[in-house]
């Protein structure tokens, strides 16, 4: 009985427990670092889905004549003060499959002349209206992140 006992061959529990407490150890960090992926991937969506909805609203701006912008954009009575500045107040953007319930944004728009026009070209504000206007559309979701994205409207000929 003694010869087959030496014989068998296998683990004793002690190595059996010490290479599950090294497996452990190895695994912990693993799952740190799938939390963390899963924060950025959501993250990332509400980056896109901000950015997608600002764009939405430029490109209000690009069907709107410049004088509708300027006056109505984005309510009525919305023109830029003597400065030549208006920022909205925080408006709710719509939740649902665009963005997260309570993200809201702002729409800041400034009379702008263009100094320069070599590359890239240098713009600098304006208290006048020269025909041209910087629209920033800024998206706020999620507590403290946000996106701002901007366009140049100008006036068209007719």
């Amino acid at each position: 009985m003694i010869k087959r006992l030496k014989n068998e061959s296998g683990f004793s529990l002690i190595e059996v427990m010490v290479s599950m407490l090294i497996l452990t150890i190895a695994i912990l960090p693993m799952v740190g670092m799938f939390d963390m992926g899963l924060k950025a991937a959501t993250k990332g969506s509400g980056y896109d889905q901000a950015r997608a909805f600002a764009n939405q609203q430029l490109e209000l701006t690009r069907v709107l004549p410049y004088s509708d912008v300027r006056d109505k954009y984005p309510v009525a009575s919305s023109t830029p003060n003597s400065s030549g500045a208006y920022t909205s107040t925080s408006l709710p953007a719509p939740a649902g499959p665009t963005l997260p319930a309570g993200s809201t944004y702002t729409i800041n728009k400034q009379y702008v002349l263009v100094q320069s026009y070599t590359s890239p070209a240098t713009i600098a504000n304006s208290s006048t209206d020269s025909g041209i206007m910087l629209v920033r559309i800024t998206v706020h979701w999620g507590g403290d992140s946000s996106i701002t994205i901007s366009k140049l409207v100008t006036e068209r000929s007719s």
